[in-house]
């Protein structure tokens, strides 16, 4: 390479590459979603094995940021559920990077999944910056943010809720939030074990 502040100008081109990526992979899914055309592929899949892989590929940028991820998942846990494996892991990834980037230094984020006969329900808490009251019912809209002081230095579309809320719809589940400023956010997905996905949503 010749010199190291090459190496410097290629990590920054690099993360700017992924950044830009994900901005446009967002907007082509909230597209999808608004448009009616985001169609689910369901199958039946470990839904435990899911949810330690998406905690794993979020713990480089965990480390990155000095923020523990405490998993309370069973690492022999092999329990199926039916719906979109790749949606069920883009949500889970959502809420995990979202926990991550507005937690400080020093701060945690808790990973749990709750199995039940018919239910299958999502935890993701941190002890991050919060929500305020009066923006939370604006943060599962697109393009919004909960916009103050201490967001304004993390980038984003804004769309990781969003999605996460219409993915969690298509499946017949629910996304709900609780959040107190300084003190942290905790985010629930329930979703049936068996998608309760309409006919026109499916890819035949």
């Amino acid at each position: 390479i010749g010199t190291e502040k090459y190496l410097e100008y290629i990590g920054g081109i690099r993360a700017s590459g992924e950044h830009l990526l994900d901005l446009i992979s967002d907007i082509l899914d909230m597209s999808k979603i608004e448009a009616g055309k985001y169609k689910l592929d369901v199958e039946e899949f470990n839904i435990f094995k899911v949810m330690r892989l998406a905690v794993h590929m979020i713990e480089g940028r965990a480390l990155d940021a000095q923020v523990r991820v405490i998993s309370n998942l069973p690492e022999n846990e092999d329990k199926t559920m039916i719906g979109d494996r790749r949606a069920i892991m883009q949500m889970v990834l959502n809420l995990l990077s979202n926990a991550v980037k507005f937690t400080e230094p020093g701060g945690e984020v808790r990973v749990d999944l709750s199995y039940g006969a018919e239910q299958v329900a999502i935890t993701i808490e941190d002890t991050g910056i919060g929500i305020p009251a009066s923006k939370l019912r604006y943060v599962t809209k697109p393009f919004e943010q909960a916009a103050n002081q201490f967001t304004r230095n993390h980038e984003g579309s804004g769309l990781g809720l969003a999605i996460t809320k219409e993915l969690a719809e298509l499946h017949g589940g629910t996304l709900t939030i609780k959040s107190m400023v300084g003190v942290g956010t905790n985010v629930r997905i329930e979703l049936p074990r068996v998608a309760d996905v309409p006919k026109e949503n499916l890819i035949e």
